[in-house]
């Protein structure tokens, strides 16, 4: 009768040239007194993880450097740059700004990959303040992948105007970061539309109140 197969496993740490801990994984069958070994190790992940980080700090720097003419003041210039890359790297994926005097002289998005949870966290806080500054009755919920802004003015203009708006770019990139695939605009009455994030469609046309009826 055949022996059932034995699984052993050899972890073996070496250092590679990329300066990481290369992980090697040997994974053994036992048959009675013969045995079947193959080696696998994460030298390729190891070092893609690698390239990503030189790769972001270099936009990193790059982003600093676009401050261009904007900062006059070399010193100055330099204390901001090295802000820049400090809240970057604790902030990756993140749209930003740096602001000096009141004015801005920075603006564009950290390099690197946002977390979903952090992504879905800065949508719901985005809604529920611009709820507050505009003193709108509504709220914002993720559930899955869909996202649903429950507004008292939801409306078709207004929806149009927030998914066409230059500035709310960004907003929508942060949507797709946070794992959303359906972005629902409703009031919980005649209003009620879907916009497909990955297609940018409206895909539900709100239902409009019945035209009313000409006096004859």
């Amino acid at each position: 009768m055949k022996k059932p197969a034995v699984t052993v496993l050899f972890l073996l740490a070496a250092t590679a040239t990329f300066a990481q801990t290369v992980t090697t994984t040997t994974n053994c069958n036992i048959y009675g007194n013969s045995a079947s070994c193959t080696s696998t190790d994460d030298a390729a992940q190891q070092k893609a993880l690698a390239d990503a980080r030189a790769a972001n700090q270099k936009a990193i720097e790059d982003a600093g450097a676009a401050l261009g003419n904007a900062v006059g003041n070399a010193f100055l210039r330099a204390r901001i740059n090295k802000g820049i890359r400090k809240y970057c790297d604790q902030h990756p994926g993140e749209p930003s700004y740096w602001q000096e005097n009141g004015q801005v002289v920075w603006r564009g998005t950290c390099p690197g990959e946002m977390s979903q949870a952090h992504a879905q966290k800065l949508v719901i806080d985005h809604f529920t303040e611009s709820f507050k500054k505009s003193g709108v009755a509504g709220y914002a919920e993720i559930v899955g992948d869909r996202l649903t802004i429950h507004s008292e003015r939801a409306s078709a203009i207004r929806f149009k105007m927030v998914l066409h708006d230059p500035a709310n770019q960004g907003l929508l990139k942060t949507i797709a970061q946070a794992g959303v695939a359906t972005y629902v605009y409703t009031n919980d009455a005649d209003v009620n539309l879907t916009y497909d994030v990955k297609s940018s469609q409206i895909l539900i046309a709100p239902t409009e109140p019945a035209a009313q009826t000409a006096q004859k």
